[in-house]
């Protein structure tokens, strides 16, 4: 990696440098059936010329220099979501082979215990073309109304019906959670948590199993964002710094769950929308860019043109004023 350049402290340094910030997930050559529906794996080749790129081209930081406000001249952070085994056996090892840093942004519960998250479970009943057996499946569990109301996506329920929906998946699938969890061979194990802050990957909190953060109650909140942070804690033996809503979306910063969050010490929180953070909510609160398997050129259109288009066309994505539940 190329020398990093420090910019005084000054006004106006964030305008000047913003930071971009990738966002990766899952890493394999192939898809399985379990990945196949979700469009977020990255070849391993692919990966590779987008690194040597990265640190060609930018300045690859830590999160410590994120949070310091001490950046350099084109700084870029490297993030990688969910709990997916192919970080530390694929992702892992090419970073720290660059030397380059990253955050990994973790639900911890695939990590402890034998659970799927129920996307997982949709993509081996077919994607899409499952839509039926999941409205079906919504329908028996809370009702038509909110079959429609939640488009055949388990995920706009709250935790305690999604889970019962999720259940009647998998028994459609013929099996149980815990032999999915263990054919899948998709999840980190406790172990491989544990090894990646000595490759020089973060290890950061995405709610405890990945879920929309509009749809909890006050003790869900509390559950999926504070518990998160103890559960990874307690895995890495070290900080939790950083949280990141999944999916990213503006909505689910709420005043009540980004109160949970600050509360409880996370010092930088992350969505998504695709844009540079030359303009940013607020002072703890940043953008991130997702990427897959990007050519380098294509990596340098997602970083450079697609986030002036987005806040040219879009302006910057309100947060709500109150919360959603």
């Amino acid at each position: 990696m190329s020398t990093i350049r420090t910019l005084p402290r000054q006004a106006g340094v964030a305008r000047q440098h913003p930071v971009n910030i990738l966002t990766y997930h899952h890493f394999a050559s192939a898809d399985a059936a379990g990945t196949r529906q979700l469009g977020i794996t990255t070849h391993p080749g692919r990966f590779a010329a987008q690194l040597d790129y990265l640190a060609a081209t930018y300045n690859v930081i830590p999160l410590d220099r994120l949070i310091s406000g001490e950046l350099p001249a084109r700084p870029l952070l490297i993030t990688i979501d969910d709990a997916y085994r192919s970080v530390f056996e694929i992702a892992a090892p090419m970073l720290a082979q660059r030397r380059l840093p990253a955050v990994l942004f973790v639900n911890p519960r695939p990590v402890s215990e034998a659970f799927v998250p129920v996307d997982h479970v949709i993509c081996l009943l077919g994607g899409p073309r499952a839509e039926g057996v999941v409205r079906d499946a919504i329908g028996e569990v809370a009702g038509r109304d909110a079959a429609t109301a939640a488009a055949a996506n388990p995920n706009a329920l709250g935790p305690g019906l999604r889970e019962a929906v999720k259940q009647r998946l998998i028994a459609k699938l013929g099996t149980t959670e815990t032999a999915l969890h263990r054919d899948l061979e998709l999840f980190l194990t406790s172990d491989q948590i544990r090894q990646l802050p000595g490759l020089g990957v973060e290890v950061a909190n995405h709610t405890t199993s990945h879920t929309l953060c509009r749809t909890l109650s006050a003790g869900e909140r509390h559950d999926e964002i504070a518990g998160a942070k103890d559960a990874i804690e307690a895995l890495t033996g070290r900080r939790v710094r950083a949280f990141a809503f999944p999916w990213g979306q503006s909505g689910d910063a709420t005043p009540a769950v980004l109160d949970v969050v600050r509360a409880s010490g996370h010092q930088a929180t992350f969505l998504m929308h695709g844009l540079d953070n030359a303009k940013r909510p607020a002072p703890d609160i940043w953008y991130r860019s997702l990427v897959t398997s990007e050519t380098p050129a294509g990596l340098q259109i997602a970083l450079r043109l697609k986030p002036r288009l987005r806040r040219a066309w879009r302006g910057l994505p309100a947060l709500p004023t109150a919360p959603t539940g």
